[in-house]
């Protein structure tokens, strides 16, 4: 018997079949050599054998393979893993950590065929990702603390330029900063919430811009846009 083929096993009642006497007894010899050749390989080979029930005729199959251990993790377990695995590729390759962000989701957190992709051409996968620009998303807007007014491009509306964000992006359609009011944005993350699991790969606000809204934009948009409701009522008073 070769190495590579499955183990058979027949019952005793099965030899009873056999008209030849030593058809059956060449069969059982077989059966022999096959049980010590299993007993010394098969822990070592780990390979499925099909065997017999010998007070039945139906088919078990067993594999020899190594135990799956799982863990349960809570919310905050799986933050901080994240966290852990986002500072790493933001250490590797050197890149932002809202970059990182970025492209791990775009590769479903498989950090290993993000290395793989990456490396082979870097520019190519942040721009399909959505994660460009040295200073992805790595500071508010340097702008915020601007005197007058700005004029939304969502909205069309003047408001004061620390109610607004942008995540510093630009695109060849429009290679100006991306700014928007903190409403507008806040409006638009909603409706994006709309869409269901998709949100998470939500792009700016800005028609035909790639750049994908991270984590940290979706929280601190909402804290900014808390704040501006926090002015507006204080002016109501």
């Amino acid at each position: 018997m070769s190495s590579d083929e499955d183990c058979y096993f027949y019952s005793d009642d099965e030899y009873q079949n056999y008209d030849d006497d030593n058809e059956a007894k060449e069969v059982k010899e077989g059966t022999v050599i096959a049980s010590k050749w299993l007993s010394s390989n098969s822990t070592q080979r780990g390979e499925s054998c099909i065997r017999r029930n010998q007070s039945s005729s139906s088919l078990k199959f067993g594999k020899a393979s190594e135990q799956i251990e799982y863990q349960i993790l809570t919310p905050d377990d799986l933050f901080e893993s994240q966290n852990k695995l986002i500072e790493e590729i933001q250490t590797v390759l050197n890149i932002s950590s809202a970059q990182a962000n970025v492209l791990l989701l775009y590769f479903r957190w498989n950090k290993e065929t993000l290395y793989d992709k990456y490396y082979e051409n870097p520019e190519k996968i942040c721009a399909e990702a959505g994660a460009l620009g040295k200073e992805y998303h790595e500071t508010i807007s340097s702008r915020t603390n601007e005197s007058g007014d700005f004029l939304c491009p969502i909205l069309y509306e003047k408001v004061p330029y620390h109610q607004t964000y942008s995540m510093g992006c630009t695109c060849k359609q429009h290679p100006y900063e991306h700014r928007f009011s903190a409403f507008a944005w806040r409006e638009y993350l909603a409706a994006k919430v709309e869409d269901g699991p998709e949100c998470i790969f939500t792009k700016c606000p800005m028609d035909g811009c790639p750049c994908v809204v991270t984590p940290a934009v979706w929280k601190h948009v909402s804290t900014l846009q808390s704040a501006v409701d926090g002015e507006k009522n204080a002016e109501s008073e």
